[in-house]
């Protein structure tokens, strides 16, 4: 997995994360953009081995307390989905 980080043309993060990896004799691969605004990240898809998915997008919004984040992907009328979660490994 690689990834990369910009600012867009207002000066907001922007990173792009890029994912080839062997799965069972065949190639899973994406590309994905993210954007951060405020507590949410909105989600493109720039490749994908599923054609179909290409250009969707999905929004996460995460709250973040020390080394734990909590998120959640948006359903389409705004509410959150199940709740992930992540530690930062010391």
């Amino acid at each position: 997995m690689d990834w990369k980080e910009t600012r867009d043309e207002r000066g907001q993060q922007e990173s792009v994360w890029i994912l080839a990896r062997p799965v069972r004799n065949t190639a899973d691969a994406g590309a994905w953009q993210a954007k951060c605004e405020g507590a949410r990240l909105r989600w493109r898809i720039l490749y994908s081995t599923d054609a179909a998915a290409v250009g969707t997008e999905q929004v996460q919004e995460w709250e973040a307390s020390g080394d734990t984040i909590r998120f959640w992907f948006l359903a389409p009328d705004g509410k959150r989905g199940q709740q992930g979660a992540a530690r930062r490994l010391k």
